[in-house]
């Protein structure tokens, strides 16, 4: 069976080792005092209709480097930059490759509502979580409304957790 979402205890662990050659077996139980969060399980979904507001949807330039916005600057290459970026008549000139830095054009942000999907409680906890993962590795602002609970759209690893963590915790004490 598959651990509810949530807060729970970690189980107690067992550690046993063989002495010598399986003549006999030494074991130990140990508590764990630490709890884990369970994110609700991820249910393929599609961006529903109402999320954001079109008629505020709009690009923007992003602080993180891309390909597609706006010259930033030239910097030395590195081993993680693609080669379209290259600046080539430039690193003819000196004895290392240089490269363009660009802005990144962001995509218009979402606002995902859990009221705007159907079902029962959790395969709606469960759409949202795919869509939130999805949209947050597509680089994409995303924000969450969960009631009376508003949480407004941002980029990043930390805002992708902590939108987790509510729809985890969801309805539970």
């Amino acid at each position: 069976t598959m651990t509810p979402r949530g807060v729970h205890r970690l189980p107690s662990l067992r550690i046993a080792s063989c002495f010598p050659i399986n003549f006999f077996v030494r074991y130990r139980r140990q508590e764990l005092q630490q709890q884990m969060l369970v994110f609700p399980r991820p249910l393929v979904a599609t961006v529903p209709d109402s999320a954001g507001d079109s008629r505020q949807a709009q690009q923007k330039d992003l602080p993180q480097s891309g390909i597609d916005g706006e010259l930033r600057g030239i910097d030395n290459y590195r081993d993680t930059d693609p080669l379209k970026s290259i600046h080539w008549k430039l690193s003819a000139r000196h004895d290392e490759y240089k490269v363009k830095r660009q802005h990144r054009l962001g995509a218009p942000s979402l606002v995902l509502d859990l009221e705007d999907f159907s079902g029962p409680l959790e395969d709606r906890l469960g759409r949202c979580s795919f869509l939130v993962d999805q949209l947050s590795r597509q680089q994409r602002a995303v924000g969450l409304r969960l009631g009376e609970q508003f949480f407004p759209p941002r980029h990043g690893t930390a805002h992708r957790h902590k939108l987790l963590t509510e729809l985890a915790l969801y309805g539970q004490c």
